[in-house]
């Protein structure tokens, strides 16, 4: 269960299908769920954090979702269609514009939305907008069709 708990925290999205449990098992017996403690304070806050490691309670799919743990809640017979249909809106994302989404995300928790940042991310979207592939885009996106990049 921790493992797995871990796992949740670090993903970009994350579902829980209807009957998953997540717990952190570890103080229970006698450890630190020390290695993913950090990613479950990014991801959760330190009040959600504190509380389920000290106590080792279970979490099921609804309140998984309600601490912001997972996103969403799927019946296990809608799962595979639900996937399908998030991974057709994640192929349609430029990688490197993806990337450099991501990358925006971790520099704002490090340091909050300061002038640095701000400069930064402003000078990193100019970048990524004259890029060829923001150019091939734009294109597609005019010509209503899908961009170079996308696979599906």
């Amino acid at each position: 269960m921790g493992g797995g708990f871990g796992l949740a925290s670090v993903c970009d999205v994350t579902l829980a299908v209807e009957g998953a449990r997540f717990r952190l098992p570890e103080t229970s017996i006698g450890i630190s769920p020390a290695q993913i403690m950090p990613f479950l304070v990014q991801r959760l806050g330190s009040a959600w954090a504190r509380r389920l490691a000290v106590t080792g309670e279970t979490l099921d799919a609804t309140a998984s979702v309600r601490v912001g743990l997972c996103h969403e809640v799927v019946s296990p017979a809608a799962l595979d269609g639900h996937v399908e249909a998030l991974l057709d809106q994640l192929l349609h994302g430029e990688p490197s514009a993806v990337a450099e989404s991501k990358r925006l995300v971790h520099a704002a928790l490090a340091s909050g939305p300061t002038d640095h940042v701000l400069d930064e991310a402003a000078q990193r979207f100019s970048e990524l907008a004259r890029s060829p592939s923001a150019q091939q885009g734009m294109m597609a996106r005019l010509s209503k069709q899908p961009p170079p990049w996308s696979v599906r």
